[in-house]
């Protein structure tokens, strides 16, 4: 059968550099679990709602300041009477704020930068038994890149960036149906450096030598369980890319 998904957004004009605007969307996703009766159970359904505001600051920076607030139903959990199986009854909320400025502080230099503050709550976890990922309540990036042109001598044409990425620590949480902790894996807050240098010979050719992970962080980019699905960031490494376009 086919499902209506419905989805609605408005914008607004403040003034010719600010604008301010909502949009709300419902949830509908299908899962592959099934249940003590081998019947796949029911889909992930919720609701989405983003209300913010987009300016110009600058005649080439644009900011932009947005609150989300997400309830995601029907998440597959445990069956605890029926081991193997499960039931269609996790909910978690999330909502938070998120803050982007994106743009050029003059015709050289571009940068663009983030944070995002996320707020997770599972409930009734007491009743059944499953796992609660919580990500990490504060999640910063910020990217800069300087292009040379011909003030700049023998450097004309080629360009330098960089980069910083830090998120606050997380956690996968499971729980048993009577609410007893079966696991709790916590990731601990990283800060990732990357630096990355290049030259564009042309319109269609360009070389690239970026340095990544320059301090050799050691973290865990995702946790999922205690034995399984724990994988660690990318250590130091350095890339070299040439890429054309025709």
């Amino acid at each position: 059968d086919a499902e209506f998904t419905p989805y609605a957004g408005i914008i607004y004009d403040v003034t010719d550099r600010i604008s301010a605007y909502a949009s709300f969307t419902e949830i509908f996703q299908p899962q592959t679990q099934l249940d003590s009766n081998g019947d796949i159970i029911d889909p992930r359904t919720g609701r989405q709602f983003e209300i913010g505001v987009k300016a110009d600051v600058l005649d080439n920076v644009n900011l932009s300041v947005a609150y989300f607030n997400l309830r995601d139903e029907n998440r597959a959990v445990s069956d605890p009477i029926n081991p193997g199986s499960f039931l269609a009854r996790g909910e978690a909320r999330l909502q938070g704020i998120e803050v982007e400025a994106t743009g050029s502080l003059n015709p050289n230099w571009q940068v663009a930068g983030g944070y995002t503050y996320t707020n997770t709550k599972f409930v009734d976890t007491a009743r059944v038994a499953g796992a609660e990922f919580y990500t990490p309540e504060h999640m910063f990036q910020l990217w800069t890149k300087y292009t040379f042109d011909e003030r700049h001598g023998i450097l004309d044409k080629a360009f330098v960036g960089g980069g910083v990425k830090a998120f606050s620590s997380f956690r996968n949480l499971s729980r048993t149906a009577a609410g007893g902790i079966t696991s709790d894996i916590r990731a601990p807050g990283y800060v990732v450096v990357d630096l990355q240098a290049g030259y564009q010979f042309n319109e269609h050719l360009s070389a690239v030598v970026s340095l990544n992970n320059v301090f050799d962080e050691k973290y865990y980019e995702r946790i999922g369980g205690l034995t399984v699905f724990n994988f660690y960031g990318a250590p130091r490494n350095v890339n070299f890319k040439l890429s054309a376009q025709f």
